[in-house]
């Protein structure tokens, strides 16, 4: 719906509401990329249910810092059983991060997306069984295809799979 979009649209990050008298957004999800729009259409419908979620990038590199994100779902998604995973490359960042992330109830890992030896580890310590999976990591056409081809058996048949910042290079 209209106003769950524009919801999502105006999300702020809670610990940092205002700088300089302006609205912070929450991460690049709202405010560059417009990811709201799909994010909206899609994900409303499921924002009152008991939903298993697993995010590949925590944003450490993200000059708004890391964890951003898992505010926004935390407060979007409202039953008491959503249950969020986040995985990142940067192990320190993860480890800095972690109680934090932890008082939020959001779970996180660290591990290498392009790795497959990495991805299996992050869908056996959680268990799998995932309503939505957001690609938010390195943007690397094949980190991205590794990652899919082990997640996706992990995701629950209707499950939604989204890959942020898919372009067409010539890169790998």
């Amino acid at each position: 719906t209209v106003p769950e979009i524009r919801a999502l649209k105006l999300f702020q990050n809670k610990k940092n509401s205002k700088k300089k008298g302006q609205i912070v957004p929450t991460s690049d999800k709202v405010h560059h990329h417009k990811y709201y729009q799909p994010y909206g259409i899609y994900l409303t419908p499921l924002k009152h249910k008991p939903i298993k979620m697993f995010e590949i990038g925590l944003g450490c590199n993200m000059k708004y810092g890391p964890g951003a994100s898992s505010h926004m779902w935390k407060s979007f998604f409202t039953h008491e059983k959503f249950e969020l995973w986040m995985a990142e490359v940067d192990e320190k960042c993860v480890a800095k991060k972690q109680e934090e992330l932890q008082s939020l109830g959001v779970n996180a890992v660290s591990g290498d997306q392009g790795n497959v030896e990495d991805v299996r580890r992050w869908m056996k310590e959680s268990k799998g069984n995932f309503d939505i999976v957001i690609d938010d990591g390195s943007h690397r056409n094949v980190d991205m295809l590794v990652s899919f081809q082990e997640i996706w058996k992990h995701v629950k048949p209707g499950g939604i799979y989204f890959i942020e910042d898919l372009v067409f290079t010539r890169e790998p």
